[in-house]
C-alpha cells in the first residue's frame, strides 16, 4: 500500500500545480506553479526510486535521480524567487505578519528584492555546481519559510501552509546529506 502512495501524492502535487497554473493563467504569479511546487512532485518519486533500491538491496540513489532532486530543489526556488521579485502581494503580507505590522508595504517589497535576488542565484548555483553551502542554504531558508507561516498565522491555521512546504527545505536538506556522505555526487 505504501508503494502506489508515493505516485500517487505525486500526481496529486502535480495535477494541483498544473491546474493552479491552467486556472489562473492571467495571474503572472500563478504561472510559475510548476515551478513553485517542483519539489512537491518530484520528492515523492525520487523517494519511491530509492525505497526500490533499498527493497533490492542497494539503497543508493543514481547521479540521474540526484540531478532530478536538485532541478526539483533550482526550479521551487527559481519559481519563489520569481514571485518575490514581482513583490506578491502574499509574499509582502507573510513578511509584514511575521515581523509585525510597523513593517511597511513598501519594506517588504524591497526585501522581496533581496530575498528574490538570493533565491533566483541559489537556484542557478545549484543546477551549475554541486556546492555544500548552496543546498546548506536553501535547506536553511526553506526552514525558515516554513516556520514564517506559523510565526505569521499561527499554529492552528498556519500548521497545513507550513506542512505543506517542508519539502521545500527538506530536499536541499537530503542532498546536503547525500553529497556530505560521498553518495550521488553529481
Amino acid at each position: 500500500m505504501g508503494w502506489l502512495l508515493l505516485p500517487a501524492v505525486a500526481f496529486f502535487f502535480f495535477a494541483s500545480a498544473i491546474c493552479s497554473a491552467s486556472l489562473n493563467w492571467d495571474d503572472p504569479l500563478k504561472k510559475g506553479a510548476l515551478l513553485n511546487h517542483a519539489v512537491r512532485y518530484i520528492a515523492p518519486v525520487i523517494l519511491l526510486v530509492w525505497m526500490w533500491n533499498v527493497h533490492r538491496g542497494s539503497g543508493v540513489l543514481r547521479k540521474g535521480w540526484m540531478w532530478a532532486l536538485r532541478a526539483s530543489a533550482s526550479a521551487t526556488f527559481l519559481g519563489h524567487g520569481l514571485n518575490a521579485l514581482q513583490a506578491s502581494p502574499s509574499h509582502v503580507e507573510l513578511i509584514q505578519l511575521t515581523f509585525g505590522l510597523g513593517v511597511s508595504e513598501s519594506a517588504a517589497a524591497k526585501a522581496l528584492v533581496i530575498i528574490g535576488c538570493i533565491d533566483v542565484l541559489v537556484a542557478i548555483l545549484l543546477l551549475l555546481r554541486p556546492l555544500r553551502w548552496v543546498v546548506g542554504w536553501m535547506s536553511v531558508w526553506g526552514m525558515i519559510a516554513v516556520a514564517s507561516r506559523l510565526t505569521a498565522y499561527g499554529f492552528a491555521e498556519g500548521w497545513d501552509a507550513a506542512a505543506i512546504r517542508v519539502g521545500n527545505a527538506g530536499v536541499p536538506l537530503v542532498i546536503w546529506m547525500a553529497w556530505v556522505k560521498k553518495i550521488g555526487k553529481a
